[in-house]
């Protein structure tokens, strides 16, 4: 697992591959740096066969901001490279 510093955790627990926000000051916003980590790695689970499933969490007690104002319009990057201007991920 990487530092606990680290906006996006990720680990490996039998063919489950657990990814989390770990932003929990900002009820886990994801600015351009954590959607860089967070395409990282859904990439990562992508390359992997051994893995099956892939789950995202996030961290505190109020795990996702409900409504992206403030968060993802005024402070954020689009998503990464690989998604679409319409917010969805191209077809491979």
């Amino acid at each position: 697992m990487p530092d606990s510093q680290s906006k996006v955790l990720s680990e490996r627990r039998g063919r489950t591959f657990l990814v989390s926000i770990n932003r929990p000051e900002v009820r886990n916003c994801v600015d351009s740096e954590a959607a860089q980590l967070l395409f990282d790695a859904v990439e990562t689970f992508r390359a992997d066969d051994s893995l099956d499933v892939l789950v995202l969490t996030g961290a505190g007690e109020t795990a996702f901001r409900r409504r992206p104002e403030g968060c993802w319009r005024s402070r954020c990057a689009p998503w990464s490279p690989g998604v679409r201007a319409d917010g969805h991920l191209p077809h491979h």
